[in-house]
């Protein structure tokens, strides 16, 4: 297998850009989206500690024996850097309700802002470099990803694990004052730590909710270990066995490498952030918009003869198949991964939140089973993925008519995002959950204008004394 050397390397264009990176640089739309991410996956975090989940996680760290400081969202406790991170990995991403970034195909926001939020702490930085070193390390995992966009799910491995480890990699490296020799090593080691197995999807399985904490804590460890000088290989990226070639062979010495570094400071991909506006895999996003534009349209549940859903062929492995899998989804977090389920739960509830999948009833109901068995699923081999995550909704209704509706741009892309109202709405619905409604808008505030806040522990303060309403 041929490669080509490269010089500078990929790892050392990034770290030439990270090593002059500064806040001014960005764009203001870039700082206002980067802000809302922030106050998004801290109000995902806030609802996820009402799962069991969160706490079976937070007692196995805690159990390691480690003792520190560092905050835990929305938790009355206290852990160590590198535990912190892994459990506040686990919180803004254990519900399925984080942002994601199209092109790329990934959750950025969940290993970004824990590696910045555990680092920052650890060093008595300031909000604003926490904020830009946010921002840095969305550039860096966004085109790390975007350079095989699509790629990493259909052969079984979890960008949010692997490509998130860069970023962080490069955004701790920031905070610690790297320079160009050291964000590159930090990036070559780092590859040696970057993970994540879709696995995870044959059973609902708890695994993918400690991807993206895997990735700021290998993130974290790369800048501390090249910050003392340790040395990692050059080519993190094109290297004979750099990350695409070693994880899709063949096929990758085909992914665009330079869009590694592309366009770096030029293009500032935090702009592109997609904040979900349902809890589920955001596959389904399309899907579940199709089906209530159909119900205002007067679709009811008990007309439906078929439903054909069309979505990319990259999707088709992650929300459609196994089919008999996705027509029973054995718990409300495997459901989240299911195009016949949301079909299902859309039609019966009128609804797709938090609370529906909360219910596991719904996953035995008649009604529900019945129409899982009714959804077919196939490619659309006019979808614009990654760009969009479109959904094509045909139903066959039992007296012989058809509706249909085409779902291009899923509320939350990047071509029709929430506004900030809408996120804003969302924080406030998720983080008075575990706080009142004073406390919730402090902390709202205090986030939209983190770039004007000079102590970290401000934030902190308000982020782990969450158990008094």
């Amino acid at each position: 297998m041929s490669y080509e050397v490269l010089d500078p390397s990929l790892s050392e264009r990034v770290g030439k850009f990270a090593s002059e990176f500064k806040l001014s640089q960005v764009s203001e739309e870039g700082v206002l989206r980067a802000k809302l991410s922030i106050l998004d996956a801290i109000g995902v975090a806030m609802a996820s500690t009402r799962y069991d989940f969160a706490h079976k996680t937070h007692t196995g760290i805690a159990a390691m024996g480690d003792v520190g400081n560092a905050p835990v969202i929305g938790m009355p406790t206290r852990l160590s850097v590198r535990d912190s991170m892994l459990m506040n990995g686990a919180l803004v991403h254990g519900i399925d309700y984080d942002d994601s970034h199209n092109w790329a195909a990934f959750h950025p926001t969940a290993s970004a802002f824990p590696c910045v939020l555990g680092t920052a702490h650890h060093l008595g930085a300031s909000c604003s470099d926490m904020l830009a070193a946010f921002v840095l390390g969305i550039e860096v995992m966004t085109r790390v990803g975007g350079a095989a966009s699509g790629w990493f799910q259909p052969a079984g491995f979890h960008p949010t694990g692997h490509v998130g480890a860069f970023g962080c990699a490069v955004a701790a490296g920031w905070l610690m004052g790297h320079n160009q020799a050291q964000h590159a090593n930090a990036q070559g080691i780092v590859l040696s730590a970057a993970s994540g197995s879709m696995e995870f999807l044959a059973e609902g399985a708890w695994t993918k909710r400690l991807h993206p904490g895997q990735a700021a804590v290998a993130g974290f460890q790369a800048a501390m270990l090249a910050q003392q000088g340790f040395i990692g290989p050059r080519m993190a990226y094109e290297g004979r066995f750099g990350l695409y070639r070693s994880l899709f062979g063949e096929r990758g010495k085909d992914a665009n490498f330079e869009a590694v570094a592309a366009e770096l400071g030029d293009v500032w991909q935090v702009e592109h952030m997609a904040v979900k506006p349902y809890p589920a895999c955001h596959y389904t996003h399309s899907c579940a918009d199709a089906i209530f534009e159909l119900m205002k349209k007067g679709l009811k549940a008990q007309d439906v003869e078929v439903v054909n859903v069309k979505v990319a062929i990259e999707e088709m492995p992650i929300v459609c198949e196994p089919i008999e899998k996705k027509r029973r989804p054995l718990t409300g977090y495997e459901a989240k991964f299911s195009i016949p389920y949301t079909v299902a739960l859309c039609l019966t509830t009128g609804k797709h939140g938090l609370s529906e999948f909360d219910d596991e009833s719904l996953l035995t109901r008649m009604d529900m089973l019945g129409l899982c068995d009714r959804v077919v699923c196939e490619v659309d081999n006019e979808a614009d993925f990654p760009r969009h995550f479109s959904s094509d909704v045909t139903v066959k209704l039992k007296n012989g008519k058809t509706m249909h509706h085409r779902e291009e741009l899923n509320r939350g892309c990047v071509d029709r995002p929430l506004s900030p109202a809408d996120i804003c709405g969302k924080f406030m619905e998720n983080a008075r959950l575990t706080m009142n409604q004073n406390k919730a808008t402090e902390l709202m505030n205090i986030i939209l204008n983190l770039e004007k806040i000079h102590r970290v522990s401000d934030l902190v303060g308000l982020v782990v004394k969450t158990n008094s309403r």
